[in-house]
Protein backbone atom coordinates (compact mmCIF):
# COMPACT_ATOMS: atom_id res chain seq x y z
CA UNK A 1 0.00 0.00 0.00
CA UNK A 2 2.50 2.19 0.85
CA UNK A 3 4.57 1.87 -2.24
CA UNK A 4 1.95 2.30 -4.39
CA UNK A 5 0.92 5.88 -2.53
CA UNK A 6 4.84 6.77 -2.85
CA UNK A 7 5.08 5.72 -6.79
CA UNK A 8 1.22 8.08 -7.13
CA UNK A 9 3.31 10.67 -5.46
CA UNK A 10 6.47 10.42 -7.64
CA UNK A 11 4.75 10.52 -10.34
CA UNK A 12 2.32 13.43 -9.53
CA UNK A 13 5.48 15.57 -8.95
CA UNK A 14 7.36 14.56 -12.23
CA UNK A 15 3.48 15.78 -13.75
CA UNK A 16 3.97 18.66 -11.81
CA UNK A 17 7.49 19.84 -12.80
CA UNK A 18 6.98 18.71 -16.12
CA UNK A 19 4.32 21.05 -16.61
CA UNK A 20 6.44 23.94 -14.92
CA UNK A 21 9.27 23.43 -17.29
CA UNK A 22 6.90 24.23 -20.51
CA UNK A 23 5.18 26.64 -19.00
CA UNK A 24 8.59 28.40 -18.51
CA UNK A 25 9.66 27.97 -21.66
CA UNK A 26 6.93 29.24 -23.36
CA UNK A 27 7.09 32.19 -21.26
CA UNK A 28 10.39 33.15 -22.76
CA UNK A 29 10.50 34.77 -26.06
CA UNK A 30 13.33 34.49 -28.44
CA UNK A 31 14.06 36.82 -31.64
CA UNK A 32 16.80 36.15 -33.46
CA UNK A 33 17.84 38.52 -36.44
CA UNK A 34 20.98 38.85 -39.15
CA UNK A 35 22.00 40.16 -42.28
CA UNK A 36 22.40 43.63 -40.63
CA UNK A 37 25.20 46.43 -41.89
CA UNK A 38 27.65 47.71 -39.16
CA UNK A 39 27.52 51.80 -39.92
CA UNK A 40 30.52 52.87 -37.71
CA UNK A 41 32.36 51.62 -34.81
CA UNK A 42 34.64 54.44 -32.89
CA UNK A 43 35.37 56.43 -36.36
CA UNK A 44 35.54 53.43 -38.38
CA UNK A 45 33.42 53.83 -41.19
CA UNK A 46 33.30 52.35 -44.92
CA UNK A 47 32.30 48.58 -44.04
CA UNK A 48 32.27 46.87 -47.09
CA UNK A 49 31.75 43.29 -46.01
CA UNK A 50 28.57 43.32 -43.16
CA UNK A 51 28.55 39.50 -42.17
CA UNK A 52 25.73 40.77 -39.11
CA UNK A 53 24.35 38.11 -36.79
CA UNK A 54 22.09 38.90 -33.45
CA UNK A 55 20.56 36.77 -31.38
CA UNK A 56 18.00 38.44 -28.54
CA UNK A 57 16.77 36.06 -26.09
CA UNK A 58 14.61 38.08 -23.83
CA UNK A 59 11.38 37.38 -21.30
CA UNK A 60 10.06 40.81 -22.32
CA UNK A 61 7.17 40.60 -19.96
CA UNK A 62 9.50 41.05 -17.00
CA UNK A 63 12.57 42.20 -18.21
CA UNK A 64 14.65 39.56 -17.31
CA UNK A 65 17.02 37.85 -20.39
CA UNK A 66 19.78 38.79 -22.29
CA UNK A 67 20.73 40.58 -25.50
CA UNK A 68 23.73 39.36 -27.62
CA UNK A 69 24.77 40.86 -30.97
CA UNK A 70 27.82 39.78 -32.62
CA UNK A 71 29.25 41.34 -35.71
CA UNK A 72 32.18 40.57 -37.81
CA UNK A 73 33.19 43.32 -40.53
CA UNK A 74 35.57 45.02 -42.73
CA UNK A 75 36.26 48.05 -44.14
CA UNK A 76 37.61 49.47 -46.84
CA UNK A 77 41.18 50.40 -45.43
CA UNK A 78 41.10 46.66 -44.62
CA UNK A 79 40.52 47.07 -40.78
CA UNK A 80 38.69 43.68 -39.80
CA UNK A 81 36.32 44.27 -36.95
CA UNK A 82 34.99 41.69 -34.45
CA UNK A 83 32.32 43.15 -32.03
CA UNK A 84 30.30 41.44 -29.26
CA UNK A 85 27.93 43.07 -27.50
CA UNK A 86 25.77 41.55 -24.23
CA UNK A 87 23.24 43.24 -22.86
CA UNK A 88 21.44 41.66 -19.56
CA UNK A 89 18.12 42.82 -17.76
CA UNK A 90 17.04 45.11 -20.31
CA UNK A 91 14.60 47.86 -20.31
CA UNK A 92 11.64 47.71 -22.68
CA UNK A 93 9.39 50.24 -23.19
CA UNK A 94 6.53 48.49 -25.08
CA UNK A 95 4.97 52.20 -26.68
CA UNK A 96 7.85 53.19 -28.49
CA UNK A 97 9.07 49.29 -29.42
CA UNK A 98 12.71 49.44 -28.00
CA UNK A 99 14.67 48.11 -25.01
CA UNK A 100 17.42 50.25 -23.20
CA UNK A 101 20.24 48.73 -20.41
CA UNK A 102 23.78 49.08 -19.76
CA UNK A 103 25.67 46.22 -22.13
CA UNK A 104 29.09 44.90 -21.88
CA UNK A 105 30.64 45.93 -25.36
CA UNK A 106 34.22 44.17 -26.07
CA UNK A 107 35.57 45.05 -29.66
CA UNK A 108 38.99 43.71 -31.46
CA UNK A 109 40.14 46.12 -34.39
CA UNK A 110 42.49 44.56 -36.96
CA UNK A 111 44.68 45.27 -40.16
CA UNK A 112 47.33 42.88 -40.94
CA UNK A 113 48.35 44.75 -44.34
CA UNK A 114 48.88 43.55 -47.53
CA UNK A 115 51.74 40.83 -48.06
CA UNK A 116 53.88 42.47 -51.52
CA UNK A 117 56.76 40.70 -52.79
CA UNK A 118 60.26 42.91 -52.34
CA UNK A 119 61.57 43.60 -55.55
CA UNK A 120 65.51 43.82 -53.87
CA UNK A 121 66.76 40.47 -53.49
CA UNK A 122 68.62 39.31 -50.66
CA UNK A 123 72.46 37.95 -50.61
CA UNK A 124 71.44 34.98 -52.42
CA UNK A 125 68.84 36.08 -54.62
CA UNK A 126 65.48 35.26 -53.16
CA UNK A 127 62.82 37.73 -53.36
CA UNK A 128 60.79 37.95 -49.84
CA UNK A 129 57.44 38.42 -49.18
CA UNK A 130 57.22 41.66 -46.69
CA UNK A 131 53.99 42.87 -45.15
CA UNK A 132 53.01 46.33 -45.59
CA UNK A 133 50.50 49.32 -44.07
CA UNK A 134 49.79 46.81 -40.60
CA UNK A 135 48.09 48.91 -37.96
CA UNK A 136 48.33 47.69 -34.00
CA UNK A 137 45.63 45.58 -33.02
CA UNK A 138 42.94 47.64 -31.20
CA UNK A 139 41.00 45.79 -28.17
CA UNK A 140 38.95 47.11 -25.79
CA UNK A 141 35.72 46.05 -23.32
CA UNK A 142 33.57 49.17 -22.20
CA UNK A 143 30.63 49.33 -20.87
CA UNK A 144 27.87 51.34 -21.88
CA UNK A 145 24.36 52.46 -22.45
CA UNK A 146 22.74 50.52 -25.52
CA UNK A 147 19.28 51.16 -27.29
CA UNK A 148 17.39 48.74 -28.92
CA UNK A 149 14.54 49.78 -31.80
CA UNK A 150 12.42 47.68 -33.33
CA UNK A 151 10.68 48.82 -36.71
CA UNK A 152 8.59 46.40 -38.37
CA UNK A 153 10.39 43.28 -39.01
CA UNK A 154 13.82 45.17 -39.05
CA UNK A 155 16.21 45.82 -35.43
CA UNK A 156 18.31 48.74 -34.93
CA UNK A 157 21.07 48.80 -32.23
CA UNK A 158 22.47 51.86 -31.41
CA UNK A 159 25.14 53.03 -28.73
CA UNK A 160 27.99 55.61 -28.50
CA UNK A 161 30.48 53.71 -29.90
CA UNK A 162 28.74 51.79 -32.48
CA UNK A 163 25.59 51.61 -34.67
CA UNK A 164 24.29 48.47 -36.43
CA UNK A 165 21.47 48.82 -38.34
CA UNK A 166 19.00 46.84 -40.32
CA UNK A 167 18.61 43.35 -38.86
CA UNK A 168 16.23 41.51 -40.29
CA UNK A 169 14.43 39.19 -37.88
CA UNK A 170 14.07 35.47 -38.72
Amino acid sequence: MKKGILKIGTIFLLMISLILIVATISYAEKISANSGRLIHLNNLANFIQERTSSVLKADVRDSQGRVFLLVKSQNQDNDKVVLRMDLRKPAVNYYAYEMTGYARINYKITNNGIFVIDPVPDSRGFFHKRRIGQKPTIQETKLENVTITFNNSLISIKSASFEVKDLLLN
